[in-house]
């Protein structure tokens, strides 16, 4: 479920980025989020979830008390 986020100021209609998550279906795959440039969809950055962590197919309802 990828998610439109807007430039603020945006004037053009792919101006802003695309952020999805991407799950691991190995345990030794890391799961990780996903920027994407709008307009080329080249990755502009990445976060990745350390392997103890599970990671949703969307972003709803992802909750925990643990800091990372």
């Amino acid at each position: 479920e990828p998610v439109f986020l807007a430039r603020p100021g945006a004037t053009k209609e792919d101006d802003g980025v695309v952020v999805s998550t991407l799950v691991a279906d190995s345990p030794d795959a890391q799961s990780f989020l996903v920027v994407l440039d709008a307009e080329t969809f080249q990755e502009v950055g990445r976060a990745s979830l350390p392997h103890e962590v599970k990671m949703s197919l969307t972003f709803h309802g992802n909750f925990t008390s643990k800091v990372f």
